[in-house]
């Protein structure tokens, strides 16, 4: 239901207010499987995946939200965010 999805996205909010992205991304991707086709909210999954570093949950997800949504700008801008923090990863 609506307010199962409502409450995930406020307790993804509220954790990212304290810094916690993980449990953040476990409320998002909770959200996400009640209503896969809310664009916004997946590129939220996206995000916060590119800031814990979950590079490859972002992918993931980016590949999806393609196969769903076909070329989008928000998409593509989510693609060079991607891109940009990858190349910001140190190697060893």
């Amino acid at each position: 239901p609506r307010a199962d999805i409502n409450r995930s996205v406020i307790l993804a909010s509220i954790a990212r207010d304290k810094g916690d992205l993980r449990t953040a991304l476990s409320h998002l991707k909770d959200a996400v499987s009640r209503k896969t086709t809310d664009l916004s909210l997946r590129l939220q999954v996206v995000t916060t995946a590119i800031e814990l570093g979950e590079y490859g949950v972002a992918e993931e997800e980016l590949d999806a939200l393609r196969f769903v949504f076909g070329k989008d700008e928000r998409i593509e801008q989510a693609e060079m965010q991607l891109r940009a923090a990858r190349d910001r990863q140190p190697t060893i």
